[in-house]
């Protein structure tokens, strides 16, 4: 799976593999992540494209990460959550259980 911001168009998205779940320092709803071609140019003159991270390529990431903030839509079953009911980011994709001691922030939309 590509990670990316799937509030937007894939036309307008750039990004690199990553594996199902797209969690950890490859989730875009941290708030320093930033993804950026750290590719380069081979011998043959054909860009060779390496899908990073800025800030992890640049600096490593920071330890600890900090929280995600994750989106969800903002439905009746939503509305109505419980500890321990799973909802879908509708930014990264993960599945994501909400429970009292959860390590991610999260707001809904429309």
């Amino acid at each position: 799976m590509k990670v990316r911001d799937r509030t937007k168009k894939p036309t307008e998205y750039k990004g690199h593999e990553v594996p199902a779940g797209a969690g950890g320092k490859d989730c875009p709803c941290l708030p320093c992540f930033n993804v950026h071609d750290c590719g380069y140019w081979n011998s043959s003159g054909k860009r060779v494209h390496i899908w990073h991270c800025a800030t992890n390529w640049n600096h490593g990431c920071p330890d600890p990460l900090p929280r995600p903030t994750h989106i969800f839509k903002l439905t009746k079953r939503f509305q109505n959550r419980r500890p321990g009911d799973i909802f879908k980011c509708i930014r990264c994709g993960q599945k994501l259980k909400i429970s009292g001691d959860s390590k991610f922030n999260f707001f809904a939309v429309k």
